[in-house]
């Protein structure tokens, strides 16, 4: 639908009367003013009460996380010790010899070169360790 020149579009409203002031009760503008001055005293309260909770539970947060990073810490200087052990060539070969491996016999060796490459000596093997004697039983060192 198209509009008329001169008349009011549809969503013009024209006021139908003027705006008049709405009166309130004695007792609900004393029921208004009570609950705001009630709201006014109660507000910054609460809102301290809740600063306060969220700054305690902060601190909880954070001596949690701290105790994490400890242990963490702690955990951390284990696996490194026990990553220094293993990597320990005395260990190495302990544990070698443990499992019945024993150096390779020299005649044994095969040393594949490249053409062309220049040859290399080789390394002098490692001297096998002497067994060392065990330790008496308890039983027998109280003798």
């Amino acid at each position: 639908m198209i509009p008329i020149v001169g008349e009011p579009l549809p969503f013009h409203r024209t006021p139908s009367r003027p705006r008049t002031r709405i009166s309130l009760s004695t007792r609900t503008r004393e029921m208004l003013l009570i609950v705001g001055g009630f709201a006014a005293l109660v507000g910054p309260f609460l809102l301290y009460v809740w600063a306060h909770v969220q700054i305690v539970s902060t601190g909880y947060r954070i001596e949690a996380t701290e105790q994490r990073l400890k242990a963490l810490e702690q955990e951390n200087r284990a696996l490194r010790l026990r990553r220094a052990r293993l990597e320990s060539l005395a260990a190495v070969d302990a544990r070698a010899r443990d499992l019945g491996l024993a150096p390779p016999d020299p005649a044994r060796l095969v040393v594949v070169r490249a053409p062309g490459a220049a040859p290399r000596r080789l390394p002098p093997p490692l001297p096998s360790p002497s067994p060392s004697p065990s330790p008496a039983p308890a039983s027998e060192a109280r003798r």
